[in-house]
C-alpha cells in the first residue's frame, strides 16, 4: 500500500499550481484587468500632491509594455499610454479633436483635467511613453495618421507644456524625440496642422550631467 503523501508534499504540489495558474492569468485579458485596477485603486488613494511622483507610475509603463510587447495586445498597450499621457478621448474622435482638447486644456486620463496632479503630460516619462506608443503605432496606420500623432506629441510637450504646465517651456525632454518625430512626419504629404511650428532641427538630445 502506497504511503500516503506527506503535508510537505501537499502543500509544494499547492504552491506550484498556483503559481502556473498566475503564471497564465497574467497574459489573459481578465488578469491584465486586474492588475491594472489594482494600480488604479493604489493610484486613487494616493493624496493628489503625490501621485505624480508615486513609483505607480512605473508600474503602469511597465505592465503596458507587457501587455503590447508580450502578449502582442497592442491595442490594450497604447490605450494605456495614451491614459498615462492624459490622451485619452477614445477611438471616435479624431486628430482635430485631440488638438481642440489639448490646447483648451482638457485632458482625460491619468490626470486632472488641467494636468496639474497625477501624471499626464508634465510627467517627467511622458515623452519617453508617448515614443513608446508611436513605435506601437505606426505598424498599423497609414502614414498621414501617424503624421497627426506626431503633431499630438508637439502640442503636448511644446505647446501644452510652455502655457499650461508653470515653467513656460518645453518639456525637459521634448528634444530627445521631436526631431525623429517630425522627420517620421515629413514623409507624408500631408500638410502639419497650422498650430505646428516647423523649428529648424535641433541639437541632438543628451542626457544632462549628474551634479557632482
Amino acid at each position: 500500500m502506497a504511503k500516503p503523501m506527506s503535508w510537505k508534499w501537499k502543500l509544494a504540489i499547492a504552491a506550484l499550481c498556483g503559481i502556473l495558474f498566475l503564471s497564465g492569468f497574467i497574459f489573459t485579458p481578465s488578469g491584465h484587468k486586474w492588475m491594472k485596477d489594482r494600480i488604479v485603486n493604489a493610484y486613487n488613494e494616493l493624496p493628489e500632491s503625490e501621485r505624480r511622483n508615486s513609483e505607480l507610475a512605473d508600474s503602469w509603463i511597465n505592465l503596458a509594455h507587457f501587455r503590447g510587447r508580450v502578449c502582442l495586445d497592442t491595442e490594450t498597450a497604447m490605450q494605456m499610454y495614451k491614459e498615462f499621457m492624459g490622451y485619452d478621448y477614445g477611438k471616435a474622435q479624431n486628430g482635430e479633436e485631440y488638438a481642440r482638447q489639448i490646447l483648451s486644456n482638457k485632458l482625460k486620463g491619468m490626470c486632472s483635467p488641467d494636468g496639474k496632479t497625477g501624471w499626464g503630460p508634465a510627467h517627467p516619462k511622458a515623452p519617453d511613453v508617448f515614443m513608446e506608443y508611436i513605435d506601437m503605432y505606426q505598424p498599423t496606420h497609414s502614414s498621414q495618421f501617424i503624421k497627426k500623432e506626431c503633431a499630438s506629441y508637439f502640442r503636448l510637450f511644446y505647446t501644452w507644456h510652455i502655457n499650461y504646465s508653470g515653467t513656460r517651456k518645453p518639456h525637459p525632454l521634448f528634444n530627445k524625440y521631436w526631431p525623429k518625430l517630425r522627420e517620421i512626419g515629413a514623409r507624408s504629404s500631408l500638410e502639419w496642422p497650422p498650430d505646428i511650428i516647423l523649428m529648424p532641427p535641433v541639437p541632438d538630445y543628451k542626457e544632462p550631467t549628474p551634479a557632482p
